[in-house]
């Protein structure tokens, strides 16, 4: 494992892995985050739940009795709009990219 990946690996929970039925290992009670893209645990028959690593809550529904689903984000749950997160980089024009401003 190389410095970055064992830095990034630090914060994150730990995901269980167990046997599939095919011979491979996949992870238990988790799903990928719409988000962040994470692997995040799901507790067993939770309805909602909430990326730890990005804090979006979601609707989750079983596909099996082990294997949760993202359903959708729950929205509302959101904070509201306010001012952009420290170290944003500026505006960003009508192409997406950010805008540079004369100091």
């Amino acid at each position: 494992m190389s410095k970055e990946q064992d830095e990034k690996a630090k914060g994150k929970p730990k995901v269980k892995m167990v046997m599939a039925a095919k011979g491979y290992m996949r992870p238990e009670h988790s799903t990928r985050c719409a988000n962040c893209q994470e692997r995040i645990s799901i507790p067993i028959k939770a309805a909602i739940a909430t990326c730890p690593y990005c804090d979006m809550p979601y609707r989750i529904s079983w596909v099996t009795p082990d294997q949760p689903r993202i359903m959708g984000a729950i929205w509302s749950k959101l904070p509201g709009p306010g001012p952009w997160p420290k170290g944003w980089p500026g505006e960003l024009d009508s192409n997406g990219k950010p805008v540079k401003k004369s100091d």
